[in-house]
């Protein structure tokens, strides 16, 4: 019983870590998001 909680845990994450990776790297994703995704990355770069 513990090891299908534990392989249904691991199997839940590793889904939502795909479909975070897939949500950020889709090139459908209009240029507005993207800006708004990166700005504040440069914004600290260029404070240093």
């Amino acid at each position: 019983m513990d090891r299908w909680l534990y392989f249904g845990f691991t199997l839940m994450l590793v889904i939502i870590l795909a479909v975070i990776i897939f949500y950020y790297f889709n090139p459908k994703r209009s240029p507005n998001e993207k800006e708004k995704t990166e700005k504040p990355k440069y914004r600290m770069l260029d404070d240093e």
